[in-house]
């Protein structure tokens, strides 16, 4: 795959990021999440243009996406993501 980080991928199909929100999960989110995340997790959140209708035929993925970080790694967090992070795999995570 020619694009090696999301901030080669996004300007590829045509998304610009205008918005992103990140921060911890606090104790009881982690408790309730039935180990699905773990104390030091951050959960960002990002708002981008809308995909153009070519992307939207690859993959029907939405103009906002989640990601967590654990460590130095990203984990998708649902469709969208995971297919921006995983070589355009339209699946969900």
């Amino acid at each position: 795959m020619p694009y090696k980080t999301l901030a080669e991928r996004l300007p590829n199909l045509g998304l610009n990021v205008s918005q992103i929100i990140y921060g911890p999960f606090d104790p009881d989110e982690i408790k309730l999440s039935q180990g699905q995340y773990r104390k030091g997790d951050i959960f960002y959140s990002f708002s981008t243009n809308e995909p153009n209708e070519i992307v939207k035929r690859i993959c029907p993925i939405v103009s906002s996406f989640s990601l967590i970080k654990r460590g130095n790694r990203w984990i998708p967090y649902d469709r969208t993501s995971k297919f921006l992070l995983n070589g355009y795999v339209c699946a969900a995570p």
